[in-house]
């Protein structure tokens, strides 16, 4: 439960099942079917993964990426080819090993295909870019903003929950600072173009820099 992938993993299916049908809701209706099936029903599941797994992104590495949506446009589809092929490799190996360095084979290729595209497009100058950690009240903030993404609990009865959690994270964000002293060393390593300034606050309230 405590490894990145894993969190990563149930977070994105979690928002799949979740928020899916919502979001794809949010398209426009033109294209027909063939076009929702094709551009309208990939977007909605790349963003619905996106906005579950953004918190721990954040969290663990710091950054918010835009290409991802795209990205999964292409890379998903591959990832899923490679994950039946694999499921037949397993079925098929007791009766034909031979066949299964086939599939194997062409499991590679997809693999890799999928590796190179991510790594293309993860190279592109403006792919991802850095964001400070949030606070744990900035955090509650957003996901309550998340629930309001499904029908039932934009109803006024529900709504109002939800907002009121909304306005006491709020207030906590404010008040926190001033009722709860800091007591902790802090260290704000600055890029400042000709080298890089460190600023220190001590846990007596005094700063150096």
């Amino acid at each position: 439960i405590l490894d990145v992938g894993f969190q990563l993993s149930f977070s994105a299916t979690g928002g799949i099942l979740l928020f899916y049908r919502p979001i794809l809701a949010c398209f426009p209706k033109w294209g027909g079917r063939l076009f929702a099936n094709v551009i309208w029903g990939p977007l909605a599941v790349s963003f619905a993964a996106q906005v579950t797994t953004l918190p721990l992104i954040i969290t663990y590495f710091g950054l918010v990426s835009v290409v991802g949506i795209v990205a999964n446009l292409v890379v998903v589809p591959l990832v899923g080819i490679s994950a039946a092929v694999g499921l037949v490799s397993v079925f098929v190996f007791p009766f034909m090993p031979a066949v299964v360095v086939w599939l194997n084979g062409a499991n590679w290729v997809v693999l890799k295909i999928a590796i190179g595209l991510a790594e293309i497009m993860a190279s592109v100058p403006w792919a991802a870019f850095q964001v400070a950690q949030l606070p744990l009240y900035q955090w509650g903030m957003y996901g309550l903003c998340l629930l309001l993404i499904l029908p039932e609990l934009r109803q006024r009865r529900y709504r109002v929950f939800v907002l009121g959690g909304m306005l006491f994270c709020a207030n906590y964000g404010v008040w926190q600072p001033i009722l709860v002293p800091k007591h902790d060393l802090e260290m704000f390593v600055l890029d400042i173009g000709q080298g890089d300034a460190i600023f220190i606050r001590f846990s007596n309230g005094k700063t150096m820099l």
